[in-house]
């Protein structure tokens, strides 16, 4: 049950926009669930501070499951957006052993400049804790609805 559980996690995408709000933190954190970049399922939200969203932090989480570990040594993101190079850190990084193998994933924060970058670019590709990936426009897209949530 828990393979069946984890391969429906990297295979199906989920594209509806959800909105949540934490009336304990004053924060509304607004996803599209996930999507397929390569190998990897990438979920891009981004939490609005306060009621007139004063504060909007966008965020990329990259994820993957495998045999083996990717992301261990490697936290470092470079995007290749129209051509000019984003260097990232992952600000979180999440990994657990489970039966058939590992589950990791790494979160990267965005300026809202850099996220309508990517979502707005003709071509961007990705290297992420070493394995590559090229963004199409359904994956944009989601990041163009983060975008546009009011």
């Amino acid at each position: 049950m828990k393979t069946l559980l984890l391969i429906a996690l990297f295979v199906l995408p989920t594209f509806a926009q959800t909105a949540h709000y934490d009336k304990f933190t004053d924060k509304t954190t607004v996803s599209i669930g996930h999507t397929r970049v390569g190998p990897l399922m990438v979920s891009p939200y981004a939490v609005h501070k306060g009621e007139k969203a004063t504060e909007i932090y966008y965020f990329l989480v990259f994820a993957r499951g495998g045999r083996d570990w990717q992301f261990l040594r490697n936290r470092e993101a470079i995007f290749l957006v129209d051509g000019e190079r984003m260097v990232l850190n992952a600000v979180g990084r999440d990994s657990k052993v489970i039966s058939v193998g590992v589950t990791e994933t790494l979160t990267y924060s965005f300026t809202r400049e850099d996220f309508e970058k990517i979502a707005n670019a003709s071509s961007v590709e990705a290297r992420i804790g070493g394995i590559e990936a090229k963004f199409g426009e359904k994956d944009q897209k989601g990041m163009k609805d983060i975008l546009t949530y009011k």
